[in-house]
């Protein structure tokens, strides 16, 4: 799309003017759509207060340093 308008266009002003006039209405929708879905995984007060219990739980559990060893010990041989 950006091609089409610097081929289309005069100069880069103009370009750029069509450009933004051209995507602006999908990026508005895209935005809009994205904030309704975030909205909806917001967690309520109830959610809220048992993830903030259980997380320390789940952390040690799964985000120890031995859980990722593999990846991060790795010796390549030659």
């Amino acid at each position: 799309m950006l091609a089409r308008c610097l081929r289309d266009s005069g100069g880069h002003e103009e370009t750029f003017r069509r450009f933004e006039a051209e995507r602006r209405p999908r990026v508005e929708r895209v935005v809009a759509y994205s904030r309704t879905i975030s909205n909806s995984k917001a967690a309520g007060p109830v959610a809220r207060v048992f993830r903030d219990l259980m997380l320390p739980f789940f952390l040690r559990r799964s985000a120890s340093q031995e859980s990722f060893a593999w990846m991060y010990r790795y010796q390549a041989s030659l």
